[in-house]
């Protein structure tokens, strides 16, 4: 998951094993002309092999530079988006897109349009976005889709927003989104049941 070794530069870079970021990702980030953002999670190196991207372009993750980084747990922006979620869920519109007009004024990006403002569906799927830039590579995107229902759309829909992809193995399903309730849970209490997919 870590970036290059800083200490010693060329230790392990000889196999593709790094985080490396959706054509999809790298597309949000531009579209939304998110320099600042993407130049703090993404870095190009020049690889020895061409899997998905050309060798002398290669993306890679660039949030933990290496392992001499400290890993991210918790971070203010986390917690005010969690917040503007939250009120978006409440109908609190005006409050939730002064707090994601508040993220992206930190990275010079303008406010959100009137017109996703006044609309809680668009102002999710804002949240989401603002969440998905932000948060880049720090684990949460798959616990924020499925909590606001979008995990199958999304990612079932990949293939057609990243052309570079292998297909899809198999679809996300109601499944996906549990996780497996631990053996030992189950070996302490027979009530329990395993949840579905596991």
């Amino acid at each position: 998951m870590f970036g290059r070794n800083l200490l010693d530069w060329d230790q392990n870079f000889s196999w593709a094993k790094w985080v490396t970021p959706s054509r999809d990702l790298i597309s949000a980030f531009e579209a939304e002309g998110d320099d600042i953002r993407m130049n703090q999670s993404i870095v190009y190196y020049e690889a020895g092999w061409s899997l998905y991207y050309p060798s002398d372009h290669y993306p890679f993750m660039y949030k933990m530079r290496s392992g001499n980084n400290s890993i991210i747990k918790l971070r203010l922006a986390d917690i005010m988006l969690l917040k503007a979620e939250a009120l978006v869920w409440n109908g609190e519109l005006d409050a939730a897109s002064t707090i994601v007009d508040q993220i992206r004024a930190r990275v010079n990006l303008p406010g959100l349009p009137e017109s996703v403002k006044s609309s809680k569906e668009q102002m999710t799927d804002a949240v989401l976005n603002e969440r998905r830039l932000e948060l880049a590579f720090e684990g949460h995107r798959l616990f924020d889709l499925i909590r606001n229902g979008k995990l199958q759309t999304v990612m079932n829909s990949i293939n057609n927003r990243d052309s570079g992809r292998l297909p899809q193995a198999r679809p996300y399903t109601e499944n996906s989104e549990l996780l497996p309730v631990p053996q030992t849970a189950l070996d302490a209490n027979t009530n329990l049941d395993q949840n579905p997919g596991y």
